[in-house]
């Protein structure tokens, strides 16, 4: 912080200028950038493995195990989630682990619904029912032969829950529900757009954080498809055969 030069326009020695306590705006937005896709990735993570692990269980063990995991996904599903992280962080205060797990905890059921679905496509397949006559056990046909065919599928969603979580992380710290200063966040930079005066007059402090965003959550679609093909390459090869 240096009050001499808060809210300088972009310089030689402030390459993106200066905010209102004088800190260096390409400094905050590196370090912010960490936080964003720190917090992105490990909401996708988290979600992901949650719904493999829950959805793979309801799928091949059916019963009360898959009637629990229906009703759980259909209450969160129809509670906005972002209401959720607002609510939590009025009650704890706003945290960037706070903010995590809640979106963690919200985003889980659409990848278990999606390994349900096709857990129960696999459950009765040949290599399956050859595997349970020779004696393996129900973890182990999961472990070796479910999780391995969902988990294409999965890395679409977990490219997608990057990208949402990132945009949900820079809504709510935007609001003051994500990301506390002094902490950096691309989010939380954007705060600083609040004011109609910095809108017109200061665009150095907002335009560069909202532009990341946008790039980083743009440049993700590409990626999604590389990471498809290298987990299931059939799929590279229908892709190319359809066009």
């Amino acid at each position: 912080m240096d009050l001499s030069v808060f809210q300088k326009p972009p310089s030689f020695a402030h390459p993106l200028g200066t905010d209102s306590a004088g800190r260096d705006v390409l400094t905050r937005l590196l370090a912010g950038g960490r936080v964003s896709l720190a917090i992105g990735c490990l909401v996708a993570l988290i979600s992901t493995f949650l719904g493999l692990l829950l959805g793979a269980v309801a799928g091949f063990y059916r019963g009360v195990a898959d009637f629990l995991t229906l009703r759980l996904t259909e209450i969160i599903l129809s509670f906005p989630g972002l209401v959720a992280v607002a609510g939590a962080a009025a009650l704890f205060g706003p945290s960037t682990k706070l903010l995590i797990v809640v979106l963690s905890l919200f985003s889980w059921p659409t990848p278990c619904l999606i390994v349900r679905a096709m857990t129960l496509s696999i459950r009765n397949v040949e290599y399956v029912t050859a595997a349970r006559a020779a004696g393996a056990s129900n973890a182990r046909i999961v472990l070796f032969d479910v999780v391995p065919a969902v988990l294409s599928p999965l890395t679409v969603f977990a490219t997608v829950a990057v990208a949402q979580a990132i945009l949900a992380e820079a809504g709510l710290s935007f609001l003051g529900f994500g990301v506390p200063p002094p902490d950096a966040s691309w989010g939380n930079m954007l705060n600083a757009a609040e004011s109609i005066a910095i809108i017109s007059g200061q665009p150095w402090l907002w335009l560069p954080p909202g532009l990341l965003i946008a790039t980083t959550v743009l440049s993700i679609k590409p990626g999604r498809r590389r990471l498809r093909d290298a987990v299931d390459p059939r799929s590279g090869r229908r892709s190319r055969g359809l066009r």
